[in-house]
């Protein structure tokens, strides 16, 4: 309670107190950068006097993460000129003319703070918030990470005062409108915790389950109805965005409290005690589609978040996910879980009510059969693969409980843990292999129209430019206006189009796509656009823009183009094609497509087509002439495996981390870990060990070798870029000439397919293929501090090194650039932008290959220890329960083990001991049975010498009187002392008589006896024995017979007796009990499934005396053979070693009277 008060006392004073957290926020914000200019300060002072090679060389490293860290730039200026920078990737552009204080460029926000000494001006720029024009994947608006301020914070420079100040004294107002959402994360999260809360509250309190279900489906229509908690709802988690599919799933977040609320019920269900004696087989078939349900559901929840979210979920692009995929993920995992508690509680239900194997089997069946209709009606029969593979995985976990595994035994554990990897990865790829294709079918639609989304992005940009320019105004030849507007507006990627100009008429065919562009439409044979321009005076004239006949170069960067027309372009994994007329008209990508289309696809007149050729899969779509390819490397079942290696060495993780809190904080013996066991996880942690230390080494080591590889062939195409641009600026004597520089550099970036950048000898751009870099704020005009100081100052004839442009890294090769007098005049910079997807998708795909063969030998490695350390502990297995069965009361068995080595000596003493225990439990039978003669012997002694002594003695005395005393008195006195030695006599005969008596059976009362109802008593007196199935079969008609009913009683029991000890203790019990006549006698069969009788024990069975057992007289069976034929009857039996025993009854029955 004092938690929940907590929580509401919180949620009341964030609810009330927005303005107050908005102006925290703000002094917090206040401080940080007081910091932060202290700082710039500091290190602004540190660089007066100190010599710019230096501080390249000995403190580079240090400024450089100054950068990083802190996000401070430092720059010094000598006479104007810049001759020490820490980074590139902030603007230098005017710097010297920007005045202290706060300002905005095209990187965003910052303050400059400078100080001038003599000629140098030591400046330092400390970046607020880098913004740009483009924001994509790797180009972000963020806030440097000293400030702890949510991205949506926008600021107002001005000169009105405020708490946040510049050392120059300018203000900077924080902009709060657009961030409702940020002061309510730490809300959310408490919000979350309180409905965690409440739903243990429930689950603790509530004991009825139908009032609990009922509480949690109203709890969960408050919270989708009333958007209950409210901050919670504000969060991404709560948007569509990310995922949507109905009223009941309308985010992510959403699913994941859905998910929450079945683990809960699952939890709930689990700790209630299951009878299901009323109705078993109704009440299992009950448990057994809840399971199915479950099962069913889960793989649902897969399919809905690969087909209704924006969540990256193909685990094998481990680099690429984020948040919101492990939450994904984790969701699955919480799944699961809720199926495994529900599995494991149906099968302990069905365990602890004896629920027969074949009422299981039936059960099973018709929810299989329920789930394949289920697929069937919703027209989703390719879905039944997830059904048949739930099946292993219910059946390992009930094979755990019926054979009452501990939850630390690992062979079926492995086992489990391999087919629920393969479930959920067999379900997740299935699913993202649709995706996939109807994403290639979205993409080939709007390919097949001929559009070109970096085109028509670029055109947006460029338009308002053009409208803008006045000399257009005054160009009035159009191959001058062309040639104007390729130098000053054309960017790189232009140059897959020619540009001439087109007559106002053309547009009139063509299709507006927007704002003065036109387009050819989808049935030409080129995606041709006509531009429409409006100078000042309202001139139009018309640009066509119309394709080349050559493949897409890889040169455009991700860095240049906005988020939407990224989503827009065909992802660079993929290769494309198009055709018309049946031949090719261009083509991007790895796969190497023919001239002609019969080379791939024969007359085919579907829409779309798909085909696997060369490794590939290939998605055709025609439209008209047009034919339009999209394809996809194959990699078939090694996909799939990859997946599973993933999700494998993930739950096993889970595994070993559960297993081990379950370890230290358990101390019951149910917890107990073997030696076996403890083997196995050696084995295991150690193989998973020796498998990540070697894909990690061979990932190092492959990297490495591939980074050198790229150096050196960055390197020699570095060298041959300078070769030829240095030939052709001599020969044409361009080293001044900017414009030709400009163009050397276009032409030759072609060529070779990459950027082309040429710095001054002071580390200045002088020219670029692709400007829009620097133009765009992404770089500054200079080169890499540490590449400046390597070919200025170290003067080296090339330098590679790897460099970033905001979260997107490249390498980037440098080469100092002569003049005709061999004189360096600036380096020469080749960036691989255009290389970097092509190195991230090589690595990826090692990393596939190799996460595929460890897992391979991970999971062959896992196998062979299970099998290596079944085979070293089975002995060891075999001699504990051996130990663990020795009675004096019993056989013990010896051990069968061939081994000479030191098992094999263990196995050889045991037996030698057992030797020993059966040969002195023999002893000290022998011995009891003699000692208990023995006493019954002085008992019968001791009993007849009573009454002999006075008989004795009055026969000495009347020999006495005989002699010493008249004849009257003589008589008198023997008559007195016969009548004593009489009863004395009489004494001994009664005490002869009382043992007779106890040494023979008692006279039997015969009378009519059914023999079905003796039988039946004694099959009742061992029921409850749940190590024992007894059946008894009545075939006979006539099963009354004349004998005495204690002695038949007797007779049975003792047989049923006997047939229960001979059953081993590691068997389950079976006793046949059938009953048939014969002519007029009955004969009774007793059946067990026990030891057996050995040959040398056959023949003495019904010797009294006689006995298998080391306790007990062994009279039982004597005494029952003299009952048998004390009323005419016979007993025989039948027995094999190892199999079973029959002892056969006949007795003659009585004539039954119609």
């Amino acid at each position: 309670m004092a938690i929940a008060l907590l929580l509401i006392t919180t949620f009341l004073y964030f609810q009330n107190s927005a303005e107050n957290l908005n102006s925290s926020l703000q002094n917090n914000f206040a401080q940080e950068l007081s910091e932060q200019q202290k700082l710039v300060q500091q290190e602004v002072y540190h660089l007066v006097g100190q010599n710019e090679e230096e501080l390249l060389s000995v403190n580079f490293y240090r400024l450089s993460s100054l950068h990083q860290e802190e996000g401070i730039s430092l720059f010094i200026y000598k006479d104007s000129s810049l001759v020490f920078w820490n980074n590139n990737e902030e603007p230098t552009d005017n710097l010297l003319q920007t005045k202290d204080g706060f300002f905005i460029s095209s990187g965003g926000y910052y303050e400059k703070i400078s100080l001038q000494k003599n000629n140098k001006i030591y400046i330092g720029l400390l970046c607020i918030k880098h913004k740009h024009e483009i924001e994509n994947s790797y180009v972000k608006t963020t806030f440097q990470k000293r400030f702890s301020l949510p991205k949506t914070v926008d600021f107002i420079i001005d000169n009105n005062p405020s708490e946040i100040s510049s050392l120059a004294k300018n203000y900077l107002h924080l902009d709060f409108s657009n961030t409702e959402n940020y002061h309510n994360t730490a809300l959310s999260l408490l919000e979350f915790l309180a409905l965690i809360l409440v739903l243990f509250v429930l689950f603790n309190v509530i004991k009825n389950s139908a009032l609990f279900l009922i509480s949690l489906t109203l709890l969960r229509y408050l919270i989708l109805e009333f958007k209950f908690p409210f901050h919670l709802h504000e969060e991404k988690l709560m948007a569509p965005e990310l995922f949507a599919y109905s009223a009941w799933l309308p985010s992510l977040g959403d699913l994941l409290l859905h998910s929450v609320f079945v683990l809960v019920l699952i939890l709930f269900f689990t700790k209630k005690e299951i009878k299901l004696s009323a109705a078993p087989k109704q009440l299992t078939f009950i448990l057994l589609f809840a399971l199915l349900c479950i099962s069913v559901l889960l793989s649902k929840t897969i399919e809905l978040m690969v087909f209704n979210s924006n969540v990256e979920l193909d685990v094998k692009k481990i680099f690429v996910l984020d948040f919101y995929s492990f939450l994904s993920l984790f969701i699955i995992l919480i799944l699961l879980c809720a199926f495994l508690l529900l599995a494991f509680k149906t099968g302990k239900t069905l365990k602890e009510n004896n629920i027969e194997k074949k009422i299981i089997l039936t059960n099973v069946f018709l929810c299989f059969g329920i789930g394949c209709i289920f697929y069937i009606l919703i027209d989703e029969l390719e879905n039944i693969y997830s059904l048949l593979l739930i099946i292993p995985i219910v059946t390992i976990l009930f094979y755990r409980i019926y054979k009452g595994y501990s939850a630390f035994e690992l062979s079926s554990t492995v086992f489990l843990i391999l087919f629920i990897s393969f479930y959920v990865s067999a379900t997740l790829e299935k699913n993202l292999e649709r995706k996939e294709k109807n994403y290639r079918k979205q993409k080939i639609s709007l390919m097949s129209t001929n559009r070109d989304p970096i085109a028509e992005y670029l055109f947006e940009s460029v338009a308002p430019k053009i409208k803008a320019d006045s000399i257009l105004y005054y160009i009035d030849d159009s191959l001058l206006t062309i040639k104007y507007l390729k130098e000053n507006f054309s960017d790189k990627y232009w140059d897959k189009y020619d540009l001439n100009f087109a007559n106002s008429s053309a547009i009139s065919e063509m299709e507006m796509i927007a704002p003065q562009l036109f387009h050819s439409g989808n049935g030409s044979k080129n995606s041709a656009y006509i531009a429409e321009f409006s100078l000042p005076d309202n001139h139009k004239f018309h640009v066509a823009l119309t394709p080349r006949n050559m493949p897409d170069e890889p040169g455009f960067p991700v860095l240049l183009v906005n988020k939407e027309t990224e989503n827009n372009t065909l992802n660079t994994q993929y290769s494309s094609a198009k055709y018309y007329d049946e031949k090719l008209v261009n083509n991007t990508g790895a796969y190497h497509y023919p001239l002609a289309l019969h080379s791939i696809s024969k007359n085919n007149n579907e829409e779309f087509q798909w085909l696997e050729i060369n490794g590939y899969s290939h998605l055709l779509y025609k439209s008209n002439k047009n034919v339009t390819i999209i394809s996809l490397e194959s990699w078939g079942v090694w996909n799939l495996f990859s997946v599973y290696s993933y999700l494998f060495i993930v739950f096993c993780l889970i595994a070993l981390i559960a297993f081990s809190i379950s370890y230290i904080f358990s101390h019951s013996d149910a917890h107990r870990v073997s030696f076996k066991n403890r083997l196995q996880f050696s084995m295991l942690i150690l193989l998973l060990f020796s498998a990540v230390m070697t894909g990690a080494g061979s990932v190092y080591y492959i990297s490495k070798q591939y980074n050198k590889k790229n150096e050196e062939a960055i390197t020699e195409k570095i060298k041959s870029v300078k070769m030829d641009v240095e030939r052709r600026l001599k020969r044409r004597d361009g080293f001044n000439n900017i414009a030709l520089i400009k163009e050397t550099l276009d032409r030759y970036s072609k060529i070779f397919f990459s950027d082309i950048n040429l710095f001054d000898s002071s580390g200045k751009i002088i020219a670029s293929s692709r400007n829009d870099i620097f133009s765009k704020g992404l770089l500054s005009p200079q080169m890499h501090p540490q590449a400046f100081y390597q070919m200025h100052y170290l003067h080296k004839t090339h330098y590679t090194q790897t460099e970033e442009i905001e979260s997107m890294k490249y390498l980037s090769a440098y080469t100092p650039f002569f003049d005709d007098s061999g004189q360096v005049i600036g380096y020469l910079n080749l960036p691989y932008f255009s290389r970097q997807n092509e190195l991230s998708n090589e690595i990826s795909n090692f990393l596939v290959a190799l996460v595929n063969i460890y897992g391979l030998l991970v999971v062959f490695s896992l196998l062979a220890a299970l099998v290596v350390s079944n085979y070293i502990t089975k002995p060891l297995s075999i001699i504990q329960e051996k130990l663990k069965n020795i009675s004096l009361g019993k056989r013990n068995e010896m051990i069968q083990w061939n081994g000479k080595d030191e098992i094999g000596s263990l196995v050889s003493e045991y037996n030698r001991k057992v030797l020993e225990l059966s040969e002195s439990a023999h002893k000290l039978a022998k011995s009891e049975r003699e000692g208990a003669w023995r006493e019954m012997a002085k008992q019968v002694a001791h009993e007849i010498k009573n009454p002999l002594t006075p008989m004795k003695l009055n026969v000495q005395y009347l020999k006495r009187l005989y002699k010493d005393i008249p004849q009257e008195e003589f008589e008198e006195r023997l008559s007195k002392i016969s009548s004593s030695l009489i009863e004395q006599i009489d004494t001994l005969s009664n005490i002869a008589t009382e043992f007779s008596n106890f040494a023979r059976m008692p006279d039997p009362i015969l009378e009519e006896v059914d023999i079905l109802s003796v039988i039946e008593n004694c099959e009742q007196l061992y029921s409850d024995k749940e190590e024992v199935k007894i059946n008894i079969e009545n075939v006979a008609q006539n099963t009354k017979v004349k004998a005495d009913k204690d002695q038949m009683l007797r007779v049975f029991n003792n047989l049923v007796k006997n047939a229960i000890q001979a059953i081993p203790e590691d068997r389950k019990g079976k006793i046949e009990i059938q009953l048939k006549n014969l002519n007029d006698k009955i004969i009774i069969e007793i059946r067990d499934n026990g030891k057996g009788i050995s040959e040398y024990d056959k023949e003495k069975i019904f010797i009294p005396n006689f006995t298998t057992k080391n306790s007990g007289m062994g009279l039982g069976l004597a005494m029952v053979k003299k009952m048998i034929e004390g009323i005419d009857g016979k007993i025989w039996f039948e027995s094999t070693e190892n199999i079973g025993t029959t002892f056969f009854v006949q007795l003659p029955t009585l004539n039954i009277k119609n």
